[in-house]
């Protein structure tokens, strides 16, 4: 049996928190972890392209995060909180959707 299409978009969203994750990270144990082929294997989505787009789109957000404007944080980013703000925008539901009638 086939997963619904709304628990595809959710992996693809976990997905795309990871990827953004490991954009910001220079960690090797992230940078070798297996779970994008996971969620690859699990969402099935068959287009290979919503992969390459939703990783385009992480590693846009995570060149463009912006440093702290709160001068108690020494203009230091919030990463994490950068990249699950983008995993949960409206932007990237967008570009999921894009591929469901691919």
């Amino acid at each position: 049996m086939s997963p619904k299409l709304s628990q595809k978009h959710q992996w693809m969203k976990e997905y795309a928190l990871c990827k953004c994750i490991t954009e910001v990270s220079r960690d090797t144990l992230l940078k070798n972890d297996l779970t994008f082929s996971v969620y690859a294997n699990i969402a099935d989505y068959g287009d290979s392209k919503i992969y390459q787009a939703i990783d385009s789109a992480a590693k846009h957000t995570a060149l463009n995060i912006q440093p702290s404007q709160i001068k108690d944080y020494n203009g230091k980013k919030a990463y994490m909180l950068s990249c699950i703000q983008f995993s949960q925008s409206k932007k990237l539901d967008s570009l999921i959707k894009s591929y469901d009638s691919k």
